[in-house]
């Protein structure tokens, strides 16, 4: 079959998408944003085939910026959440279609997926009970989208991911889960309101099936 050359346009925007988040002309979420333009483009038209040629090269890049990082400072940490929610925005994108999504279960795993999320619950403000500090208001509201974007992820390719089917409803039986729900159901933004929608609804199905 045909291989990506590395003066491929493509190519390029692999490059861009991986470049560090610190840097000041936000190169790589730009990239992401891109990507996810070029492939909801790509299936409005079933040419599907020609972003297989590619998925090799770019689902491992895609997947690295979902890493949990071990410690970082509040600006570094917006910078790394908007990141991660312009990569999973590309793989629920790339879930559109069955052949594509296929890829993107081979190579994500339900590992990756609840360490993202409990690093968001426990890290990045979201966890706040009785006596905890809401520090960054905004910062809260990017790490819930992180959260129930994960989870749309994970309900779109359970069927395919060895354990994902009962993490995901592991995860919707969390308490820490309330705080996302609210921010997204309470969203000016039509797009988080009808994630927010989809995951409540999962989780009621969730208890009434343990009833």
């Amino acid at each position: 079959g045909t291989t990506a050359k590395p003066s491929d346009p493509a190519v390029a925007l692999v490059h861009w998408s991986s470049q560090p988040s610190e840097g000041s002309e936000k190169c790589s979420v730009l990239a992401l944003q891109l990507f996810k333009e070029i492939f909801e483009d790509v299936i409005d038209a079933a040419s599907c085939a020609l972003a297989e040629r590619f998925l090799d090269l770019l689902l491992p890049v895609i997947l690295e910026q979902l890493q949990t990082p071990g410690q970082i400072g509040n600006d570094v940490s917006a910078k790394k959440c908007e990141r991660i929610v312009r990569a999973i925005d590309v793989l629920l994108i790339l879930c559109e279609d069955d052949t594509l999504k296929a890829q993107v279960a081979r190579k994500l795993s339900a590992g990756k997926c609840v360490s993202l999320i409990e690093y968001q619950f426990t890290c990045s403000g979201t966890d706040f009970g009785f006596g905890t500090k809401l520090t960054d208001s905004e910062l809260c509201k990017v790490t819930a989208d992180i959260i129930l974007k994960t989870l749309d992820l994970m309900s779109r390719v359970k069927p395919l991911v060895a354990n994902m089917e009962a993490s995901f409803y592991k995860i919707l039986q969390d308490h820490r889960l309330i705080t996302p729900l609210s921010f997204a159901l309470t969203s000016d933004h039509r797009e988080q309101v009808q994630a927010g929608l989809r995951i409540l609804l999962e989780a009621v199905s969730t208890k009434f099936l343990r009833i």
